[in-house]
C-alpha cells in the first residue's frame, strides 16, 4: 500500500521527482542566482504553455496558478532534500559540531554579517563547541594558530572562496581567487608598495595629515567637539587619492568640501553589500543586474577616476596607478619617467584595460579609505581612554623631534608608538575568518580530514583574544606586552596568530602603505594638538558601535575636543 501510495504520488507529481533529482545530480555546485531566476522563469512559462494547449484549465489564472504550484512543489522537494543530506550523517562535515541551522543553511552567518557582529558569533560559536566548528553546510571555522600557515601562510596556500567573486567589470586583484592568477597580477601591486616605492609617498602622507590637523581646528572652531572618525574617513580618502591617482583626481579635498557626495558613505555601502551579498551568492547575482544597485554606483565612480588618471596631463608623484598602467604594457619605471608620471601616451594601448583598472581602483578606496580610517579612530579611543599611554606617548614623539623635523621614516622605529599600534590593532582586528577553499585532494589541519571544496577559516578576533596566544589579559589594552620585557616572565605573544592584514601569499600588500599612514596620522596629531573627550561623552558608546565586516565599520561616531598645544601651531 505504501509502496502503491508513493508510486501513485510520484506519477501525479512528478515535479517531487525532478526536484529531488536536481539536487542529488548537482550537489555541491553553486549556482548563480541570476541563472537561477532566467531557469525558474522559463520552467514557468513553459508549464503555462503546457497546460493552456491541453486545455486542463479553464482561464489563464488558473492555468498560472497551478503551474506555480506544480513549480513551487518541485523546489520545495530540492529544499527538502538538501535539508535532509546536510544534516544527515552521511554529509562529509557531519563529525563537526555546530548549531543546527548553520548545518543546512548559511542564513544564520549571512544574519550575523547584516548585524555587523559575525566576529563575536563565531567566537561565541567556537566558546560553545571547541576548537573546530561547522558554521555553514559547507563551511569550517578552526580557532587555532597551527591552521593559519597551511590555510593561508604557506606557498601552497589555500585558494579563495566565491565569497571574494562579487565585481562585475574587469579582474581586480582583490577578486581573484586563484592563487597563481594572484601571484602574477600582483606583482605590479608589489613595486607599489615596496620600502623603495614608499619613499615616492612621504610628502603626500605628511601632507594630508598636516591638512588634518587644520581641518579638526576647523571643525571646532565652528561646532566645539569634532567627529573625529568622520574627519580622518575624509583625510585617509585625501591620502589614498594622493597615494594612487597622484593627487589630482577630485575637484577638491573631501577635507576641504566635507564630503557633499557622500563618497565614504557610499565605500562603506559597497563594503557592508560585499560581506552580506558574500554569503548569499545567488542574491549578489540578482542584485547587480538592477542599475541602481550599490555595486554598479560605487563601480562607475572608480572607473571615471581610473579613466581620468589615464587622461592626466601632470602627476606630481610616481603613484600607484602608474605601476598598474605600466604592468599592462609590459614597461618597468626605469624604461621611461615621462611615461611613469604622464599615463596620457598609453591611454590608447590595447593591452591597458580599464576595467581591470577600475576594479583596481574600487579596492584600493575602500581599503585605504576605510579600513585605516576605523582603525586610526580604534587607536584614538585606546589612547585617549588610557591616558597613561596618551602621556607617554607624547612624551617619546616630543622627545623625539624635539630638536629635528618632522620625519615619518622616523617613526618606524619608536617602540611606544608602535606598540600601541600594534595593540590596537590586536584588538581593532574584529573580523570573523576569512574563508579559503580546501583543494581537491583535500587536506588534513589539526588532525582531521577535509575533503575538497570545503570552506576553512581561522576566526581572526577569537585567535587575537586567545589565552593561548597573549596573556595575560588577552581582552585588555595592554600596549607593554609589545614592549621589552613585556608582562612579565608569564607573558606571552604569538606574533603567526596576529592576522590583522592576513598571511602568505594573499595578505594584504598595502600593509606597509597602512602601518607608514597611522604612525603619521597619530604623531602629527598628538604633536600638535591636545586631544580630549567632550564632557558628556561616553566612550564606551563608540566601543560597543564597533562592528566589523570586510573591515571594520563605526557604527557610533567618536566625539573629542582639540585645541593647538602651547607653542606648536
Amino acid at each position: 500500500m505504501t509502496v502503491q501510495y508513493y508510486t501513485s504520488l510520484l506519477t501525479h507529481h512528478p515535479e517531487l521527482l525532478l526536484g529531488s533529482a536536481a539536487f542529488w545530480i548537482l550537489p555541491n555546485r553553486a549556482a548563480r542566482g541570476d541563472f537561477v531566476l532566467a531557469a525558474i522563469f522559463v520552467g514557468f512559462t513553459l508549464l503555462v504553455v503546457q497546460y493552456h494547449r491541453n486545455e486542463y484549465y479553464r482561464t489563464w489564472s488558473e492555468t498560472c496558478l497551478h503551474a506555480m504550484v506544480t513549480l513551487g512543489t518541485g523546489l520545495v522537494a530540492l529544499v527538502l532534500n538538501a535539508v535532509l543530506y546536510r544534516s544527515s550523517p552521511w554529509h562529509p562535515l557531519s563529525q563537526h559540531p555546530g548549531p543546527f541551522w548553520n548545518r543546512i543553511t548559511e542564513i544564520p552567518l549571512a544574519l550575523s554579517a547584516y548585524r555587523r557582529d559575525r566576529f563575536l558569533y563565531v567566537r561565541d560559536l567556537h566558546e560553545r563547541y571547541g576548537k573546530i566548528v561547522r558554521i555553514a553546510p559547507n563551511a569550517i571555522s578552526i580557532n587555532s594558530s597551527a591552521a593559519v600557515n597551511p590555510i593561508y601562510g604557506s606557498s601552497q596556500c589555500f585558494n579563495k572562496s566565491d565569497a571574494y567573486d562579487l565585481h562585475m567589470k574587469g579582474d581586480g586583484l582583490f577578486f581573484i581567487k586563484e592563487r597563481e592568477w594572484h601571484d602574477l597580477r600582483r606583482r605590479s601591486w608589489n613595486r607599489a608598495f615596496s620600502s623603495e616605492a614608499m619613499v615616492n609617498y612621504r610628502d603626500v602622507l605628511v601632507s594630508t595629515s598636516q591638512t588634518l590637523v587644520d581641518y579638526l581646528l576647523r571643525c571646532s572652531d565652528r561646532a566645539g567637539a569634532v567627529t573625529l572618525d568622520t574627519c580622518l574617513s575624509h583625510w585617509s580618502f585625501d591620502t589614498m587619492v594622493g597615494v594612487v591617482f597622484g593627487g589630482k583626481q577630485s575637484e577638491e579635498s573631501l577635507m576641504h568640501t566635507e564630503d557633499p557626495f557622500k563618497i565614504v558613505e557610499e565605500a562603506r555601502n559597497a563594503l557592508v553589500a560585499f560581506e552580506f551579498l558574500g554569503h548569499l551568492q545567488w542574491l549578489f547575482h540578482i542584485l547587480k543586474h538592477f542599475p541602481s544597485s550599490q555595486f554598479r554606483r560605487f563601480e562607475s565612480f572608480s572607473t571615471e577616476l581610473a579613466r581620468r588618471r589615464l587622461e592626466a596631463k601632470e602627476v606630481f608623484v610616481r603613484d600607484v596607478f602608474s605601476f598598474w598602467v605600466l604592468s599592462f604594457i609590459d614597461k618597468s619605471p626605469e624604461d621611461n619617467i615621462d611615461i611613469f608620471l604622464q599615463l596620457d601616451a598609453v591611454a590608447d594601448e590595447s593591452d591597458v584595460k580599464v576595467e581591470d583598472l577600475a576594479v583596481d581602483s574600487e579596492v584600493a578606496i575602500i581599503a585605504g579609505t576605510e579600513s585605516v580610517a576605523s582603525m586610526s579612530s580604534i587607536l584614538f579611543y585606546f589612547i585617549l581612554t588610557h591616558q597613561e599611554w596618551y602621556h607617554a606617548l607624547r612624551d617619546e614623539l616630543d622627545t623625539t623631534f624635539q630638536e629635528s623635523e618632522f620625519d615619518v621614516d622616523v617613526l618606524d622605529n619608536l617602540p611606544i608608538l608602535n606598540a600601541i599600534i600594534q595593540e590596537g590593532m590586536r584588538l581593532g582586528s574584529i573580523f570573523s575568518g576569512l574563508q579559503r577553499v580546501v583543494p581537491p585532494e583535500g587536506a588534513f589541519i589539526e588532525g582531521c580530514f577535509f575533503p575538497g571544496g570545503t570552506l576553512v577559516g581561522v576566526p581572526i578576533y577569537a585567535q587575537h583574544t586567545s589565552e593561548e596566544n597573549f596573556s595575560p589579559s588577552p581582552r585588555e589594552f595592554r600596549p607593554q606586552r609589545w614592549l621589552k620585557g613585556g608582562l612579565g616572565p608569564d607573558s606571552k605573544i604569538n606574533k603567526s596568530s596576529m592576522l590583522t592584514f592576513s598571511a602568505g601569499p594573499f595578505s594584504c600588500v598595502g600593509s606597509k602603505l597602512a602601518y607608514k599612514q597611522i604612525r603619521t596620522v597619530l604623531a602629527n596629531v598628538l604633536l600638535q594638538l591636545d586631544v580630549s573627550f567632550p564632557p558628556g561623552f561616553d566612550p564606551n558608546v563608540f566601543w560597543g558601535g564597533v562592528r566589523n565586516l570586510r573591515a571594520t565599520i563605526l557604527t557610533e561616531h567618536l566625539m573629542v575636543n582639540v585645541k593647538p598645544r602651547d607653542g606648536r601651531i
